[in-house]
């Protein structure tokens, strides 16, 4: 699932470029949470490897904190990032579509992390 991680935090990049070469800085802004979940889970895969750690700190928990703490904080700079949008129905599209990857996301990775 990290190479999964790692292709979702490229394509979700290239997208905030795009945005920012095209001079929407804020729409670039407004993509970058989107990669706090899935970079999360590489911090923890990259973390996990070391056998101190292991030792001390069973691996399914590493992963676990590591997505909850990414879920959590790409909730707060959404609703940072939305509170800056004017319109209402806007704000609630970005909110629910953002949200809502993140938190199927966010699933997903804990799903496969328990199943092995």
């Amino acid at each position: 699932m990290t190479e999964a991680c790692f292709a979702i935090v490229a394509i979700l990049l290239a997208m905030s470029f795009i945005f920012l070469r095209t001079g929407k800085k804020g729409y670039a802004l407004g993509t970058i949470p989107l990669v706090f979940v899935p970079g999360m889970y590489i911090f923890a895969s990259a973390i996990s490897s070391v056998p101190k750690i292991v030792d001390v700190i069973d691996i399914e928990i590493i992963y676990t904190l590591a997505v909850v703490t990414g879920m959590i904080v790409a909730c707060i700079a959404y609703g940072i990032f939305a509170s800056k949008i004017h319109k209402k129905s806007s704000r609630t599209a970005y909110l629910m579509s953002c949200g809502g990857f993140t938190l199927l996301l966010s699933i997903m990775l804990l799903l496969y992390l328990f199943k092995k």
